[in-house]
């Protein structure tokens, strides 16, 4: 992966996803740091994660 993405949702995180794939990127989009494992995102140059933190207060957003 050369390519991290931060979004706040994951709506964010998969429309800057298929922005890069469509700059020729291939991109996935994981649905939070929970569930993050490197190895399922080895072949990809980008990734987008979702925090799914639009709606939380600032400092939680931040620790997001």
């Amino acid at each position: 992966m050369d390519i991290a993405v931060i979004a706040d949702d994951l709506t964010g995180a998969n429309a800057d996803g298929a922005l890069l794939t469509a700059k020729g990127f291939p991109s996935a989009t994981c649905l939070g740091l929970d569930v993050w494992d490197a190895r399922d995102f080895a072949g990809y140059t980008a990734v987008s994660v979702s925090t799914d933190s639009r709606l939380l207060p600032p400092e939680e957003a931040r620790k997001a």
